[in-house]
């Protein structure tokens, strides 16, 4: 009767499973196989068109059941219920996707900061160059409010690494303003290597 401990199994374990299985270019011949070819011909990430798909058929099943299509007893059996556990359905559906997207893709999204500063761009150079062992780009900018030319630092890093940067910002210029997003795939030296044509990639 432990309804959340049955969708935690329910979710961990076959998404585990079903990960192994697609990276090894396998499937478990379900709604994955729908996943796949939306990949490949709409283009959708991997973990979507499972969402996607795994969606439709709840959502179909909800229209059936959730409206008591058949004899005056099953409508009494399923009514009020049938509508909780297609949301709950809906809600491991979704979970399962973005275990599928951890475990494919990884956990670890990288991110991306814009560091603007006015006069330690030199200091922070070396913070990044020498201390983290990163590169970084020079953006060429221009300050909306002074009209004045500025340089924006633009560095990828590991989320690990964030409150590293954003101390060492504050300890060299605590005026400095700082953006950070999230870098969802990072292809290059340092991170990812681009990915082969077929290569199923679970974020999205």
């Amino acid at each position: 009767d432990e309804l959340m401990l049955e969708l935690f199994f329910a979710v961990i374990l076959p998404a585990l499973g079903s990960a192994i299985l697609f990276n090894l270019g396998s499937s478990t011949g379900g709604t994955d196989i729908i996943a796949m070819y939306l990949q490949k011909f709409a283009k959708m990430k991997f973990s979507t068109g499972i969402l996607l798909a795994d969606s439709c058929v709840v959502l179909s099943g909800l229209l059936v059941i959730g409206f008591g299509v058949g004899s005056g007893a099953d409508r009494e059996a399923v009514e009020g219920g049938s509508w909780l556990l297609s949301f709950y359905s809906l809600i491991t559906i979704y979970v399962s996707s973005r275990v599928l997207a951890y475990v494919i893709d990884g956990a670890s999204y990288d991110k991306l900061l814009f560091i603007i500063s006015e006069n330690h761009h030199a200091e922070l150079r070396d913070f990044i160059i020498e201390d983290m062992d990163r590169s970084g780009t020079y953006i060429k900018g221009k300050g909306m409010y002074t009209d004045q030319d500025r340089e924006m630092i633009f560095v990828v890093v590991s989320r690990k690494e964030v409150h590293l940067v954003q101390n060492k910002v504050r300890e060299i210029d605590p005026k400095a303003f700082m953006v950070v997003t999230d870098a969802y795939e990072t292809f290059g030296e340092g991170f990812k290597q681009f990915p082969d044509k077929d290569t199923i990639q679970a974020v999205g």
